[in-house]
């Protein structure tokens, strides 16, 4: 809805209060007092927020990556928080975000955003390298900001120590037999 329309000194041009327009889409605005209709233009989601991760674990090969250990067992906290451009403090919205990994796993693959905040638990890789997983978490379904996406990388790095211990492999099972 355009609401309140200010037509500057100029007699050019105006700024107009906007509600309830949806990214990536284009308007036709008519302002009383000037002849010419401006067409008004909104950017994707992506133009005005982000989603800032963060990981509840440290660098510990100090590369600006946040890491943890390539055992396969291993878990860490994936915290996303939604801000608009330019700013740090959380948007304060609802939604579900959805995370995958390239890397590692993920046990629950979305969360409910709460005051513009979601988390979940990913669980590294098994390596005996170092390898890097990204991230990714996009608000999905009916939500104000839907379509919002955003990527982060973490490290699984292997562990110091024996060489005769092996990480944690998962294995798919196919097939069970039970003679209950």
């Amino acid at each position: 809805t355009f609401g309140t329309v200010t037509l500057a000194e100029d007699g050019l041009s105006a700024n107009v209060a906007v509600t309830g327009a949806k990214f990536g889409e284009t308007y036709e605005v008519n302002v009383a007092g000037i002849e010419q209709a401006f067409t008004v233009s909104f950017g994707t989601v992506n133009d005005y927020y982000d989603l800032v991760f963060d990981y509840d674990t440290e660098d510990s090969n100090e590369n600006g990556i946040k890491d943890i250990a390539a055992t396969g067992a291993e878990t860490v906290q994936v915290t996303v928080k939604v801000v608009a451009k330019g700013t740090e403090e959380a948007y304060k919205t609802s939604g579900v975000v959805r995370f995958d990994t390239t890397r590692g796993g993920i046990a629950q693959n979305e969360a409910v955003l709460k005051d513009g905040v979601a988390s979940i638990q990913l669980t590294s890789e098994a390596a005996n390298e170092l390898v890097q997983a990204r991230v990714t978490a996009t608000i999905v379904g009916d939500y104000e900001l839907e379509g919002l996406t955003d990527s982060s990388l973490i490290e699984c790095v292997p562990v110091d120590g024996d060489e005769d211990v092996e990480p944690v492999r998962r294995v798919a099972i196919t097939n069970a037999v039970t003679n209950q």
